[in-house]
């Protein structure tokens, strides 16, 4: 099992408050995009984990913000337009943002309730 953990300041033994299953490699991505190269490197999607903080500091040109649910639609439209086949999307949300986790959990939930009804 790998993990793909999207923070820009904690890693993963910071997390105390998640109990975690072991894991073969745990990828630490701290911008939108090293998260997105992480993800387009993923060759089985069935044996990865994903797990969000959602204020992660990461700004654009332009000024506006990257956070955990940018990276979140981000992959959901990915999966889609690649017609990535998983049994579940395996996610855990590790921020202290308590609006950030239930704007993530929300989207995750929606989008699998859509995609496999597809």
């Amino acid at each position: 099992m790998n993990l793909i953990f999207l923070d820009d300041e904690r890693d993963l033994e910071d997390v105390t408050w998640i109990n975690y299953p072991e894991f073969n490699n745990v990828d630490i991505v701290r911008t939108f995009d090293a998260f997105k190269t992480k993800v387009q490197d993923i060759s089985d999607w069935n044996n990865v984990y994903f797990s969000f903080d959602h204020d992660i500091q990461d700004f654009n040109e332009d000024k506006s913000e990257n956070t955990g649910y940018t990276c979140v639609k981000w992959l959901c439209d990915y999966i889609l337009d690649n017609n990535i086949n998983y049994h579940i999307l395996n996610v855990f949300i590790h921020t202290q943002n308590p609006i950030g986790a239930k704007n993530i959990k929300c989207y995750f939930e929606n989008f699998n309730n859509l995609y496999w009804k597809k």
